[in-house]
């Protein structure tokens, strides 16, 4: 492998969940589509999302040291469409509300987090946040992927 391409084509294998990480700083709410999430640590209870550094979402998160993730179920594709769209008022119509820490949580994901920023690691043209868990919810429905550059459902 020596191109971009081989190098996206190769990656495109591996299905991930989709998450919209959301970020709030100077009462401005920010949020974008990210598959590049992962849990860390159960002690203490540490995840990882890993944004790019050109996006409005990452200097938000950066600068106010606090994100949330929403891991989107399968019936949200336009959802996650939306927040990977460039140059949009991302959450204008959308189902939301504020949780314990004033983070946008979209109302109907999976899964919701509110994170502490406790490392940003510097990674090409991301940077890694690990952020400590402070609060989370769930329910239980089937997740959205992301597979072969394309959003599916478990079903």
């Amino acid at each position: 492998m020596t191109n971009a391409d081989d190098y996206r084509r190769v990656m495109r294998n591996l299905a991930s969940g989709v998450t919209v990480v959301s970020a709030v700083h100077d009462q401005d709410l920010f949020g974008m589509t990210a598959t590049a999430f992962t849990s860390v640590s159960l002690e203490p209870m540490l995840v990882q999302v890993s944004l790019d550094t050109t996006s409005r979402t990452h200097d938000a998160v950066r600068s106010s040291g606090m994100y949330g993730v929403n891991i989107l179920a399968e019936d949200q594709i336009e959802l996650a469409r939306s927040f990977a769209e460039a140059g949009i008022e991302r959450f204008e119509d959308i189902d939301y509300r504020l949780g314990e820490t004033g983070l946008p949580l979209l109302n109907g994901a999976i899964g919701t987090l509110e994170c502490r920023v406790t490392q940003q690691i510097p990674s090409g043209d991301h940077t890694i946040f690990v952020g400590e868990l402070l609060y989370g919810d769930s329910n239980d429905r089937p997740p959205l992927i992301y597979f072969q550059g394309g959003y599916r459902g478990l079903s």
